[in-house]
């Protein structure tokens, strides 16, 4: 008797195992399906937009932006234990200037995307700004390229977390949205809405790099 009732405790359990394990895989396949088509938005904006896949499996869109070249990446951030994780959009633009800046919005020290490349010198931010909101360059050229920027208006990019102005490119990355807590603490899978890049932030996204490009060119030299 006691071997049929372990036996079938046995049983029990493993069928219990195996049906968790299905529904762990359903779930991860399910997202793994919705991230593909995460930057759709981005083909109805972009020409001759290219889409591929980056190592971690999330989508990547290459198109043309105003007759420049552009590129759109998403960035899942896990680093923090203590938070959920956080999709990062960022979008970078060949728009090439004059002077070095990178402006991040409460900065939390934990971006790893954030970068010194040279930019060791800290300048306060223009008034307007957030007092948290931290800038760094390298030189006068930066110091001149905060000055063109000083009147942008940070408050109308809610999702801005960094903007970066160089030699090569316009470059700025948004908070998209924050991962599905239910599924982090439970199964620790990283699970972020089908939608998390909506029109909105699409949006906001092209706005600010237009503005950021109208600034700097308002000022800058035409070449002969």
């Amino acid at each position: 008797m006691m071997d049929i009732v372990l036996t079938a405790k046995i049983v029990v359990v493993a069928a219990a195992a195996v049906l968790a394990g299905y529904v762990i895989w359903k779930i991860r396949s399910h997202d793994r399906q919705n991230r593909l088509h995460m930057l759709d938005p981005f083909l109805k904006v972009l020409d001759h937009p290219q889409v591929s896949l980056t190592p971690w499996r999330y989508p990547t869109v290459k198109g043309g932006l105003d007759s420049s070249a552009a590129r759109v990446d998403l960035f899942p951030d896990t680093l923090v234990l203590r938070t959920l994780p956080t999709l990062w959009l960022q979008v970078r633009w060949r728009r090439a200037h004059s002077g070095s800046i990178r402006v991040t919005v409460q900065p939390s020290g934990t971006e790893y995307f954030t970068e010194e490349n040279g930019l060791g010198t800290r300048f306060l931010p223009p008034p307007g700004w957030p007092e948290t909101t931290e800038v760094c360059g390298s030189g006068s050229e930066s110091l001149h390229v905060l000055r063109l920027l000083q009147e942008l208006d940070l408050s109308e990019f809610p999702s801005l977390k960094q903007l970066i102005v160089n030699d090569r490119e316009v470059q700025v990355t948004m908070r998209c949205a924050r991962g599905d807590r239910s599924t982090y603490r439970v199964l620790r899978s990283v699970k972020f809405p089908a939608d998390a890049i909506s029109q909105n932030i699409v949006a906001e996204t092209l706005t600010l790099l237009r503005t950021v490009e109208e600034k700097l060119s308002e000022h800058e030299p035409s070449e002969a």
